[in-house]
């Protein structure tokens, strides 16, 4: 090769570098603006989900209030089964605006209730009246339980194509932490406002706060596509030393072909050597044997693929995780603020509420740091290495637990107990997210997989902690819940995770094969 050609290779590859830092940057704005987006909205969904049931109880509407939350998981498990579907037809920022709106629409509808309990003199009201109530709150409930499948899958998709091979445990870390954000906010928020003002103002408040997240998501700008290594569509059991060949293969006739474009001024006019190689390029991790869908499918065959992807041998495995990650969400949001206040032996309900909301930022805390060091080990050491610390994170919060319960006296203590279940919770939900989103080939019906699973694990739970009351059946069922935990994400080890691409962050900078392909 002639000292200008040499130059001229050198120069592409820089410049090709460059594009790549340039994109990064981009994407990774783009990334933390959808960030922004769902701590906004979920700044005013916590701390409204967290009282939905106390407003509705205080106005003798108690049942409802379970009956509605049940309702939620059910059409959110259901709407998980569709979300790919219509995310794929309607567009990631159109599907994260309409779930917006519904969560806005859901919070203003608790308004009713809550201002016949606060106003006797105008129960006369058609917005007051019991049937009114009843229709809004069932009807609400099943629109925002569907929009919200909605909205995990096109959040996940969106991230995931931010996201490259190198980065995608940084990503979701990122995406994680800046969301649970919100549950630090949203627990000061609901302290705050238990005490200085009633639950109409307080609803109006969260109202207009989740109005702000309609304006980011519908503002949201479209990723630039990023270089993906994908799975075999048939998804089954990866042979390390074929795909090794493959990549050995495509990177031979990459070499072949940048030698055809070795001139800059060839690539400026887009030869058709030069588009061939800029085609190879965007498919550098793309296994040769697996073939994408492009043509659009029906309703029906995308429900059909979701429910055989739930079957799949290569599903199987992370079933199990994805439903620890609903019995987390049940118990958290659910018999944890409900031992927290129990286990206080001063102050009236509304001190202890304040005093339980307290402990949430602790657990929001653990939830930030536990989704940044699970991103980390990611990227470095990989998810099987991410899946040992998750187990270690369940085992310890499993033990904290049973020493609280044991004692049963709230202390600092409780936070501590709150800290490490959000360091294990935001740590399960970053690796099965960044799994599901790069280890199949259409992640948007496997991020459906996942929040259909996480629903169906949420109802369950639920509606067992219906029958849970008093400090010895919440010890049994906390420390069985703990090592069902445990087992969930042994599990997860089983998962035939995909060989990496070597030398995958030197794809355009290093010609490893030159020697094999003389």
């Amino acid at each position: 090769m002639s000292t200008k050609s040499l130059k001229d290779s050198e120069f592409i590859k820089l410049k090709h570098v460059q594009q790549n830092q340039k994109n990064h940057y981009a994407n990774f704005g783009k990334a933390v603006y959808c960030s922004v987006g769902f701590l906004i909205l979920y700044t005013a969904l916590n701390p409204t989900q967290i009282s939905y049931t106390q407003i509705l109880t205080s106005n003798n509407y108690d049942q409802l209030g379970n009956f509605c939350l049940a309702l939620s998981y059910l059409f959110y498990g259901i709407g998980c089964l569709v979300a790919s579907y219509i995310v794929e037809n309607l567009g990631l920022k159109f599907s994260l605006s309409i779930a917006a709106l519904s969560d806005t629409i859901w919070i203003l509808s608790i308004i009713p209730p809550a201002y016949s309990s606060q106003n006797d003199t105008n129960n006369g009201m058609i917005i007051t009246n019991t049937g009114f109530v009843y229709t809004t709150q069932i009807l609400i409930q099943i629109i925002q339980g569907i929009c919200l499948g909605l909205k995990w899958v096109a959040g996940g998709k969106y991230i995931s194509q931010c996201a490259t091979e190198e980065t995608r445990g940084f990503y979701f870390g990122i995406f994680w932490g800046i969301f649970m954000i919100s549950m630090v906010l949203g627990s000061l928020i609901a302290a705050f406002i238990s005490i200085h003002f009633n639950q109409t103002t307080f609803l109006f408040i969260m109202a207009t706060i989740a109005t702000l997240s309609i304006v980011v998501f519908s503002t949201l700008a479209e990723p630039i596509p990023q270089e993906r290594y994908l799975p075999a569509e048939n998804e089954n059991d990866y042979q390390s030393e074929e795909d090794d060949e493959i990549i050995k293969l495509q990177s031979c006739e990459r070499i072949r072909l940048f030698k055809k474009c070795e001139n800059y001024q060839a690539i400026e006019q887009k030869s058709d050597s030069c588009n061939e190689y800029n085609r190879s390029i965007n498919q550098v991790f793309t296994i040769q044997r697996q073939s994408i869908k492009a043509a659009p499918i029906s309703l029906k065959i995308e429900v059909k693929e979701i429910l055989q992807l739930i079957t799949s041998k290569r599903m199987l495995p992370l079933l199990p995780q994805l439903i620890w990650l609903g019995a987390s969400i049940a118990i958290y949001s659910g018999i944890l603020v409900i031992i927290i206040i129990e286990t206080q032996s001063f102050g009236d309900d509304q001190q202890k509420f304040f005093q339980s909301m307290l402990t949430m930022v602790s657990f929001g805390a653990g939830e930030i740091m536990g989704s940044l060091i699970s991103g980390l080990m990611i990227d470095y050491y990989g998810n099987k290495k991410t899946v040992y610390m998750n187990i270690l994170l369940v085992s310890l919060q499993t033990c904290l637990m049973f020493v609280y319960m044991i004692d049963y006296k709230f202390s600092s203590f409780a936070f501590l107990l709150t800290f490490v279940w959000g360091l294990q919770d935001s740590s399960n939900n970053t690796l099965s997210v960044e799994i599901l989103a790069f280890e199949f080939t259409n992640n948007s019906q496997s991020i459906a997989v996942s929040n259909f699973s996480l629903a169906m694990g949420a109802l369950a739970f639920n509606f067992i902690q219906g029958f849970i009351k008093g400090k010895e059946q919440y010890l049994i069922y906390t420390t069985i819940i703990g090592f069902f935990g445990i087992l969930c994400n042994i599990s997860s080890l089983f998962f035939q995770f995909k060989p990496m691409p070597k030398d995958s962050k030197q794809s355009m900078k290093s010609m490893n094969y030159n020697d094999d392909c003389n």
